[in-house]
């Protein structure tokens, strides 16, 4: 076995591995050369999800590329891995979501970043988008919540979808998070008030947009409300178009 595959399996010996989804230990070995994230049981529920058909153009979720056009709301073509639903607390795609805000697991970033690179690389090839000219950003995290977790999920995905095209340089924290209540707790009407004031610009990454192709992450497309505020500030100062990118959209 290769010297970093023994350096994983003894950093899984001393903190076991578990599935992001059920919590179920996963097989230390297996994990240590895979870098597994869920069990073979959610493993499968997984991959029923990304295969769950789009109502509008008729493709499975992972290869759907449509996103919100609706009252206001803006927000392109949007790569997504599978549908969510609020009502369904224990699917796995509920799981997989708490998990990657919850839990402290760089694991789990990664995993979905590789699967979402797959989608994005995807839309890239169709647009004929150029990686090395691309702006990998994401939605900033309330403060509180930062501070509850330790950690913001859409900057990890954001970091680790860049470094998968080989751009980590072209990775920035382009928005500023000024507090703001929970945008699942408010109303279409209210989530846009709410946004409008609670992100902006970092005004010394302003000149940095002009003519990029920017990549918008997010862990969760609710509304699409924060998706398209930002994607407007972007296209407000010189962006030459903004991907939004999403692990899931709720249905």
């Amino acid at each position: 076995m290769k010297a970093y595959k023994l350096k994983a399996l003894f950093i899984n010996i001393l903190f076991p591995p578990r599935c992001m989804a059920c919590r179920e230990m996963l097989d230390v070995e297996k994990n240590a050369i895979e870098n597994l994230a869920l069990c073979p049981d959610c493993l499968a529920k997984y991959r029923i999800a990304k295969a769950e058909v789009c109502p509008e153009c008729n493709l499975s979720a992972e290869r759907c590329l449509c996103g919100i056009s609706k009252r206001g709301v803006e927000t392109g073509k949007m790569p997504k891995l599978f549908y969510y639903r609020t009502d369904k607390e224990s699917s796995v795609q509920s799981k997989i979501i708490y998990a990657l805000k919850h839990e402290n697991d760089m694991r789990f970033a990664s995993f979905l970043s590789d699967e979402l690179s797959v989608s994005v690389s995807r839309l890239m090839l169709e647009e004929k988008i150029d990686p090395t000219n691309c702006i990998f950003t994401y939605i900033p995290r309330r403060n509180q919540a930062i501070v509850d977790d330790g950690f913001d999920q859409g900057e990890r995905i954001a970091l680790c979808v860049a470094k998968i095209f080989d751009s980590k340089g072209n990775f920035m924290r382009v928005f500023s998070r000024h507090g703001g209540e929970e945008q699942k707790k408010l109303n279409a009407n209210q989530r846009k008030a709410n946004i409008k004031g609670a992100i902006s610009l970092r005004k010394n990454k302003i000149n940095k947009i002009s003519n990029k192709t920017v990549l918008l992450f997010d862990d969760l497309v609710t509304s699409g409300v924060t998706m398209s505020v930002a994607r407007n500030l972007l296209m407000d100062a010189g962006a030459n178009a903004v991907i939004c990118i999403t692990v899931g959209r709720t249905v």
